[in-house]
């Protein structure tokens, strides 16, 4: 059995800019169906002939630990722009290595749910809502 060879947080910059890192950007966004895993409803990467929505693929503080060997939705998170710019609290330069704070850790949360659950959770809570606000 071959072990894996991760690599560590100090080639983080080398690694983000290299050929490996973008040869897995197709898969992570097919796995993903090409929804941004903060916003569902958002289209990511070329879901459709000349369609193409923006993206960024986040690096979460676990995925420092894996980096070679990221997994979606665990490591790495296909996002649109905003949610990218959400998840980083404003701030688009996060240095290495890099620890989430608490509402960082929540957005993570949400984004590994799978669709199903979000879509279920979204439901619920506007179905609330509307209840609230008729009684």
């Amino acid at each position: 059995m071959k072990t894996k060879k991760y690599l560590s947080p100090s080639d983080y910059y080398w690694y983000i800019k290299s050929d490996a890192w973008r040869s897995k950007h197709y898969q992570w966004l097919k796995q993903s169906g090409n929804r941004c895993s903060m916003l569902p409803w958002i289209r990511i990467g070329k879901y459709a002939s000349k369609k193409y929505g923006k993206y960024n693929i986040h690096l979460t503080g676990v995925g420092y630990r894996h980096l070679g060997h990221e997994e979606l939705w665990k490591d790495v998170l296909p996002l649109c722009p905003f949610a990218h710019w959400l998840i980083h609290g404003g701030k688009m330069k996060a240095k290495s290595p890099w620890q989430p704070n608490i509402f960082q850790k929540t957005l993570h949360l949400w984004c590994s749910f799978p669709l199903l659950i979000k879509q279920l959770i979204l439901l619920l809570t506007g179905l609330l809502i509307v209840l609230y606000f008729l009684t």
